[in-house]
């Protein structure tokens, strides 16, 4: 039977809390190699095994935090393409406002002369 529940978050010194994820849980500390004792489904996890899912976790933390950046940076482009697209509408409006009164002007001469 594993023993009570206790755990060790990074950088702090409290060890009385349980961290539950992925079916694995932080059952105790080993003072001596100062490292957590990790339980799953199948008995106590050994320290290899915990370094090799660890750097799995900062991987994927990594990961998300420079999909985090990418997606601000793709938001942000999409922002300026959106008001350019809007400016550019908008000279085109300008544009065939000013061919339409420039024909209107071209066929008032013509009727004129």
């Amino acid at each position: 039977m594993l023993p009570p529940p206790r755990a060790l978050y990074k950088g702090s010194a409290r060890h009385d809390e349980t961290i539950v994820t992925c079916g694995l849980t932080i059952v105790g500390f080993d003072h001596y190699t100062n490292s957590s004792i990790i339980a799953n489904n199948h008995g106590i996890m050994d320290k290899t095994q915990f370094k090799i899912i660890e750097q799995k976790v900062d991987d994927l933390i990594a990961l998300c935090e420079e999909l985090q950046r990418e997606n601000r940076d793709l938001k942000a482009k999409e922002h300026a393409w959106v008001r350019e697209r809007k400016e550019l509408l908008d000279k085109n409006e300008l544009a065939k406002q000013r061919v339409t009164h420039m024909i209107g002007r071209l066929k008032s001469l013509e009727q004129e002369s």
